[in-house]
């Protein structure tokens, strides 16, 4: 499988709490996970980049 360039963002409020994300799988909706903000960068973009359309 070919690596994906992707960004992650970690945001913290001003009590240091993170944001997360819950997600679930559409087939499978028990198996749910917690991630951070963030996904795959788009062709030439920067790491900075895919964080800001992320957000």
């Amino acid at each position: 499988m070919k690596p994906r360039k992707a960004s992650r963002v970690v945001l913290l409020n001003e009590r240091d709490e993170v944001l997360l994300i819950r997600a679930q799988d559409l087939l499978t909706p028990s198996h749910q996970w917690w991630m951070t903000c963030g996904g795959g960068s788009e062709l030439g973009e920067s790491a900075a980049q895919t964080a800001a359309r992320e957000l």
